[in-house]
């Protein structure tokens, strides 16, 4: 289910995107940019930053992605993958392994260099996208820790000469990302010892005495050319941890540090358009000149990090907020049964008392009847006495044959009738059919399967019909016991034919009646105490039903609180208590235009019987599809992000008694988040460094809430300040960029320097 979330929350996010940057200024690169990642461990980098130029650069299709991977790699458009499989058993020979076998082995080097050349071959045909084509920019990406980095130099080396036939600059950085999180002592141990091997190789690299020739560059025929380098490969090493320099691992870290890499990328190969830059005052990002200042008077290597903080309006978490309030506007809507009489649910469940009464007539047989006894042949014609009960006038005049006949004809008939009747079908049937109705639905079928209310019900009604046919056995019983009743003087002279047909009718009027109407009723709770049963069965069933709707719920809710955490405490306030309000307003208007049940119409949610029974997929699908038609389209979700934020934030004064925040206090708070949140990503010992910053803001700059976080940072910031003049008409970014560092100031590497040492004495064979 996260995924049909993860769906959504991007779709209304890019839908808002495009529907608030429709007079945006479109970001490109001016040059070709080609982004090299080297190992498995960087497939993940190398998703995330296809994803962001191909999402948000109007010439992404024209930057080309080459990944060298050993088992895994991705597939897209314009994603070059070249496999460098290798033992990974052998882990103490495990990096020299990797590096003999692509001097040694004569395949893969003729088949590297085959596809680096589809690579320059596909970068020289992108060249309409981009404004120039004389400069290319090549950033390579790799983990410290991964085994295949033993092969940048080479692997980038090769591409330079190849990318230098056709370019007159080619400018290459080196990104080095850092995980410090390992799963066990003997993980981080040899995490720890791969990194320093790789970061002694940096150092030895990027000295300014350098020098590479060797026999890589191969062409058909087994023919091969040495490749010569005889300064630092890179212009610039980055590092970018997931710790950053404070010590504290952030949530998504090493997520920003992707996007980070997109973020230098672009301010590094922007196209500035004419507007751009009006303000003279404002620092314009140059290379060379970070590079400069960053740089050790006495040669030795200095890095560069960076972090990256992104304010704009919470879409993803908005989007849930929205769709967390549907879905229980409409789970209150589905349990709302106030509207629904007992009479009528008892009545689709045909258990009203004239449905039973009918059905209980088709039980007793339609061709006999009290009448029918009085042709019962008596076995004596006269009875005997002066005192005589009704019960020894009916035992000496037909001895048992009475109540033969009315055990064969009408009991036995009536249980054989109702016994064939199908209680579990007809049941079932009956709550189906409810829980297909708009105005009833799954949870009224859910509730008359309960042990309450409709169950109480049949239930009192069995007692009532068990009192009444113990009052007429009771009848039955004194009327037997009474003596018979005499005729009169004058009926007496007619005979004893009068005499006994005026005893038969006490007989069978006054008894056999009334056991008629005793088994009538007893029919009745028989077949009442059936349906309940069935009711009874069927409550699992729909109380599963139920607690997949109620969990689905609960899902909802926590991945919307798990976005709105991901927002910084400030950005993501009240998001749930805001947005609420507005969709019970607009759930008021769908409900008066529709009609208060519409969820349950085809065009919105439709029948949940028939969808929750697979699941609730389908439903939170279809309620997705209502909010963005029906409710995010409104005009309250198209606010400025300074605009909603202010509304957001100042929602609950009247609740609390508080004082209304102002643009100027809301505008600092969002600079403090700015700041914190850019804090550079590498953890470092930083009392012996000579740092040098510059920050930068993306942003348009004729908004105000940029014009004060820009000069909020210029009179309150020592280093360089700077803005990326984009017509943009929400949100805010910032980029800080640090360098001046050096190696040794690593803390991962000081602590890891001792896993290299303990390996190189066991044996490791650590370098090429």
């Amino acid at each position: 289910m996260e995924e049909l979330f993860e769906k959504f929350t991007h779709k209304y996010s890019n839908d808002m995107d495009k529907a608030i940057h429709k007079s945006d200024e479109q970001r490109s690169f001016r040059n070709p940019v080609l982004f090299v990642f080297l190992g498995d461990k960087s497939i993940e980098a190398s998703k995330k930053v296809y994803s962001y130029i191909n999402k948000t650069l109007d010439n992404g299709a024209g930057i080309l992605f080459f990944n060298v991977f050993s088992e895994k790699k991705f597939e897209e458009s314009n994603v070059f993958n070249f496999n460098i499989p290798y033992d990974k058993e052998n882990f103490k020979g495990l990096r020299k392994s990797i590096y003999d076998k692509l001097y040694y082995d004569d395949e893969i080097l003729t088949n590297l260099n085959k596809e680096i050349v589809k690579v320059k071959n596909k970068i020289l045909e992108q060249g309409e996208e981009f404004a120039s084509f004389e400069k290319i920019n090549i950033a390579v990406v790799t983990r410290a820790d991964d085994e295949l980095n033993i092969l940048v130099p080479e692997i980038t080396l090769l591409i330079k000469t190849k990318l230098m036939q056709n370019f007159l600059i080619t400018a290459c950085d080196l990104y080095t990302l850092i995980e410090t999180k390992a799963q066990d002592e003997n993980d981080e141990f040899n995490r720890g010892a791969l990194a320093v091997s790789f970061f002694k190789e940096v150092n030895f690299f990027q000295s300014s005495n350098f020098k590479y020739e060797k026999e890589i560059e191969v062409f058909d025929g087994n023919r091969k050319l040495a490749v010569k380098w005889d300064k630092p490969i890179f212009e610039l090493v980055y590092i970018l941890s997931d710790v950053n320099k404070k010590g504290v691992v952030t949530r998504n870290s090493l997520e920003e540090n992707y996007n980070i890499i997109s973020y230098i990328s672009l301010i590094k190969n922007r196209k500035i358009n004419s507007e751009s830059y009006y303000d003279i005052k404002n620092k314009i990002y140059d290379d060379n000149i970070f590079r400069r200042n960053i740089s050790d008077e006495n040669g030795e290597l200095t890095l560069a990090t960076a972090g990256l903080s992104v304010i704009k309006r919470p879409n993803s978490a908005v989007s849930m907020a929205v769709l967390s309030c549907v879905y229980e506007d409409m789970l209150n809507t589905l349990k709302d049964t106030s509207a629904i009489k007992e009479t009528d649910i008892l009545f689709e469940l045909g258990l009203d008392e004239e449905t039973i009464n009918n059905k209980m007539k088709k039980c007793m047989p339609e061709d006999k009847g009290v009448e029918d006894m009085m042709a019962i042949m008596t076995i004596k014609s006269r009875i005997k006495g002066d005192k005589v009960t009704l019960k020894e006038a009916e035992r000496e005049l037909y001895d048992n044959m009475c109540e033969k006949f009315y055990e064969v004809n009408f009991k036995e008939y009536a249980n054989e009738k109702l016994s064939s009747m199908n209680f579990k079908a007809a049941i079932g049937e009956a709550v189906e059919k409810i829980a297909r109705k708009q105005e009833l639905g799954v949870y009224a079928a859910y509730l008359c399967t309960r042990d309450e209310e409709i169950i109480d019900t049949l239930n009192n009604r069995v007692k009532e019909y068990e009192i009444s046919m113990e009052k007429l056995q009771n009848h039955i019983d004194e009327i037997y016991e009474g003596d018979i009743k005499r005729p009169s003087f004058f009926k007496s002279l007619l005979g004893k034919e009068e005499i006994l047909r005026d005893i038969k009718g006490q007989i069978f009027n006054e008894v056999y009646s009334r056991k008629i109407e005793i088994l009538k009723m007893q029919l009745k709770c028989t077949y009442i105490k059936n349906c309940i049963e069935e009711l009874s069965n069927l409550n699992a069933y729909f109380g599963e039903l139920i607690e997949k709707l109620t969990k689905t719920k609960e899902k909802i809710h926590r991945y919307t609180l798990e976005l709105i955490r991901e927002n910084d405490n400030y950005i993501g306030q009240n998001i749930r208590e805001y947005y609420e309000g507005i969709v019970k307003e607009k759930l008021l208007g769908l409900k008066e235009k529709f009609g208060k049940r519409f969820y349950f119409k085809e065009e919105f949610a439709g029948d949940l019987y028939d969808i929750i029974k697979a699941g609730t997929d389908e439903i939170v699908d279809r309620l997705q599809e209502m909010c963005l038609k029906y409710i995010l389209t409104e005009k309250e979700f198209s606010m400025s992000f300074e605009d909603e934020l202010n509304e957001r934030t100042n929602i609950s004064t009247s609740s609390y008694d508080r004082e209304i925040s102002t643009k100027d206090e809301i505008f600092k708070n969002l600079c403090t988040i700015l700041e914190s949140n850019s804090i550079s990503k590498a953890f470092i010992i930083d009392y012996n460094v000579t740092k040098y910053e510059e920050k930068y803001f993306f942003g348009d700059y004729s908004s105000d809430f940029i014009k004060y976080a820009y000069n909020f940072d210029k009179q309150s910031k020592s280093c360089e300040i700077g803005y990326i003049h984009e017509r943009r008409a929400t949100g805010i970014e910032k980029l800080s960029l640090m360098g001046g560092f050096k190696i040794k100031d690593l803390i991962y590497y000081k602590n890891s320097v001792k896993y290299y040492e303990a390996a190189l004495k066991e044996g490791y064979k650590l370098h090429g």
